[in-house]
């Protein structure tokens, strides 16, 4: 199952960012969690292409995603993702920049071994870690 959690949330994103949702409702914020966050530049990439490809083709798309800022954009915005153990946080972050990706563990769970922020966060800038630990959440979270 590990290797094939991130399909659901993939599809339930591009449904949301593809349909216009995200758009038309700029306050929602969304937390992807247990997928993990390899998956995501790839779909980010993926996400943008799919509206190249369609947006000349006539009721394929609403006009605000049609029309307005690109989904990897919107989605950059709205919505956090907290990778798992087994992602390369320092690398991802490196891929997709600060504010995409959020810290979070179900501790005392083993594979975060004995300290999941120091596993997590291992190579990575100040700036980097600052974004993944705090400024994310503050930005998705209700009162951020």
């Amino acid at each position: 199952d590990v290797l094939l959690a991130h399909h659901g949330a993939e599809a339930y994103l591009g449904r949301l960012a593809l349909s216009g949702v995200l758009h038309r409702h700029p306050g929602l914020r969304i937390v992807v969690a247990e997928h993990g966050a390899a998956w995501l530049p790839g779909f980010l990439a993926t996400l943008d292409a799919v509206r190249t490809a369609f947006a000349g083709v006539r009721g394929a798309l609403p006009s605000e995603v049609r029309d307005g800022p690109p989904p990897s954009e919107v989605l950059r915005r709205q919505v956090a993702v907290v990778p798992t153990v087994l992602d390369d946080v320092a690398a991802l972050t490196t891929l997709l920049g600060p504010g995409l990706l959020a810290f979070g563990r179900d501790f005392p769970h083993p594979e975060g071994g004995v300290d999941p922020v120091a596993r997590t966060t291992a190579g990575m800038s100040e700036r980097a870690r600052a974004a993944f630990q705090r400024e994310t959440a503050d930005r998705v979270l209700p009162g951020g």
